[in-house]
């Protein structure tokens, strides 16, 4: 991202876990919460004035976050203790992780793809910096966790939930047939001034139009392209939810 500036930012830290009531099966997954938001601008680096501002390209990177159902028990008043084990599965695999690589823009060498490690340093380095977040995302791993609860008097609903954090990347790419145009005109006007201020009224006038819905594809306009991804990553937070509350 060293080439791109960062233009515009949003973060909200509220992390809500999913409610749990009697008498109602547990959602299989809550709605999405957004977190964070970064858009940033890429410009040509020439050296020549009326090119400075000319906009290459938009890049947006989206976090959000959802909780989605593990396992759900249902007990009956009375009775012995109630041993409730699940297997709580963390991280990706080596596989996922070039995926995510090529869609950061990571070339996976073959030192990089030999070694897990460096791929997964690679990928949370990249997130981190391109969300402003410190991100560290784990090889895939299973561990088999237990929770006891003791006769209750009364029936009772316990569901297990974990987080799955969501990063969408969203591109928008000015065509060289654009730029085309652009230096055509320059070189019919011999108006530089006046081209510069055309070239950042367009960079402002997509950045205005995608900052309050995110980057996204408009119809009737062939000057640019779009490009969008998106991945999960399950993450090491769980929450276990009990209704009617555990005494």
């Amino acid at each position: 991202m060293s080439d791109f500036k960062l233009i515009y930012q949003y973060k909200d830290t509220t992390l809500v876990q999913p409610e749990v009531r009697f008498g109602d099966y547990p959602p299989s997954k809550t709605e999405k919460k957004f977190v964070s938001r970064h858009v940033y601008k890429k410009e040509n680096s020439s050296q020549e004035i009326w090119r400075k501002s000319e906009l290459l390209e938009l890049k947006e990177f989206v976090k959000e976050q959802y909780w989605v159902l593990v396992d759900f028990f249902h007990g009956q008043p009375g009775g012995r203790e109630r041993e409730i084990s699940y297997t709580r599965e963390t991280g990706l695999t080596i596989q996922r992780f070039e995926e995510i690589a090529s869609k950061l823009g990571i070339r996976s060498s073959q030192e990089l793809g030999a070694d897990g490690f460096k791929l997964r340093y690679k990928v949370s380095q990249e997130l981190s910096r391109s969300t402003s977040e410190s991100i560290t995302i784990a090889e895939k791993t299973s561990k088999k966790h237990t929770t006891k609860i003791p006769p209750q008097s009364f029936e009772w609903y316990f569901a297990i939930y974990q987080l799955i954090d969501v990063y969408t990347i969203n591109t928008v790419h000015l065509n060289p047939s654009y730029n085309l145009k652009l230096t055509i005109k320059v070189l019919a006007s011999r108006s530089k001034d006046r081209e510069v201020i055309a070239k950042e009224d367009l960079a402002a006038d997509i950045a205005k139009r995608n900052f309050e819905s995110g980057l996204k594809q408009y119809s009737g306009n062939s000057d640019y392209t779009f490009k969008s991804e998106t991945f999960e990553v399950p993450t090491l937070y769980f929450c276990e939810k009990c209704d009617p509350p555990l005494k």
